[in-house]
């Protein structure tokens, strides 16, 4: 499942491949609707780690598609000439890639739902497409950016993190002791409610 943050951004990111008249839902797509969502949705973990490096949202979409060779002129001409738009088959490999490893991703930070900082890591795991090229010549990889959305993620507002009335770490250590006491390999949400 996709919080509903992410789900605009993969809508978001069809209307990017529509608007560039492409067939089909690529990685800068998923990219430049990343940065859309990021620009108008406070809240984007995403948005709060491109902020956090320092990134002008608005500056990257434009590098981004010089990088792909459109220029504004063109895309207005694009936006205003819709009748004469391709129909979207589908994802490309590059975007199903994508969409594959931030699956992996959310799964690896435990959550329960895709998200807009999920998707970021995926793009920057494939590492082979424009937007992760253009991410780490601008000084963000992806071990800077988990890091980074981990910290977002675990701890939106900057204050301590509270599961019920106790701090994160108290029901982390509860947590642990109930692992082993029922002998279990894993720590789960389960038994952070029982901490």
């Amino acid at each position: 499942p996709q919080t509903p943050l992410a789900k605009k951004l993969v809508d978001s990111a069809t209307e990017k491949a529509r608007v560039l008249n492409h067939q089909f839902v690529g990685s800068e797509h998923l990219f430049l609707a990343l940065l859309h969502v990021a620009q108008r949705h406070s809240g984007s973990i995403a948005g709060e780690v491109i902020a956090q490096f320092g990134f002008c949202k608005k500056k990257m979409t434009a590098e981004l598609l010089e990088l792909l060779g459109h220029d504004s002129r063109e895309i207005k001409e694009l936006v205003e000439s819709t009748n004469f738009l391709k129909p979207i088959k589908s994802m490309n490999g590059k975007a199903q890639t994508i969409m594959n490893l931030t699956r992996q991703i959310a799964f690896d930070m435990n959550s329960d739902c895709i998200d807009t900082q999920h998707l970021l890591l995926g793009i920057i795991a494939e590492k082979t497409n424009a937007a992760a090229t253009y991410l780490r010549s601008a000084g963000l990889d992806e071990q800077r950016a988990m890091v980074a959305a981990e910290k977002f993620q675990e701890n939106p507002t900057g204050q301590t993190a509270v599961i019920g009335s106790q701090p994160f770490s108290v029901s982390l250590m509860i947590a642990i002791n109930q692992v082993i006491v029922i002998a279990s390999d894993t720590i789960s949400a389960k038994h952070l409610m029982l901490g």
